[in-house]
């Protein structure tokens, strides 16, 4: 569905690197918007994928609903953002966010992203340092 699905959103500038969601049906006819890396990269990596509704799309799902409809459902919450950077682990605590009613994943506006973007790139002293135990996961 990667290959021949369309293109339906742009992210250049996304924290998991530059990506896009992908809207094509599945081998059922459901549709299924998936975030992925740019197709032509190798190997492609799957970022995210959910059942979209119509309280979140438009009929062809394909177009989202516009963000006043879908804050209204939305929860604000502080959350604690980790991210992983050229080897080195970030933990940036008391982050505002929306929690997206559908997938559960944390919506950050421009503001904030800027705000997260300024912190890591200009290497902002911490205000405490974290010692973190790394697992190999065996299944």
């Amino acid at each position: 569905m990667i290959a021949t699905g369309e293109v339906i959103e742009d992210y250049p500038e996304d924290h998991y690197g530059p990506s896009c969601l992908i809207f094509g049906y599945t081998e059922k006819g459901r549709p299924l918007p998936i975030q992925t890396s740019y197709p032509q990269q190798n190997p492609v990596k799957v970022i995210t994928l959910y059942e979209p509704t119509s309280e979140r799309w438009l009929a062809d799902f394909k177009t989202r609903k516009r963000l006043s409809e879908e804050t209204e459902k939305s929860v604000r919450v502080n959350i604690r953002y980790v991210l992983e950077l050229e080897g080195k682990l970030y933990v940036i605590e008391n982050v505002p966010a929306q929690i997206d009613p559908d997938t559960g994943e944390p919506l950050f506006s421009v503001e904030t992203v800027a705000k997260l973007q300024e912190l890591v790139w200009q290497e902002t002293p911490p205000v405490r340092v974290m010692e973190t135990p790394v697992y190999r996961f065996a299944g």
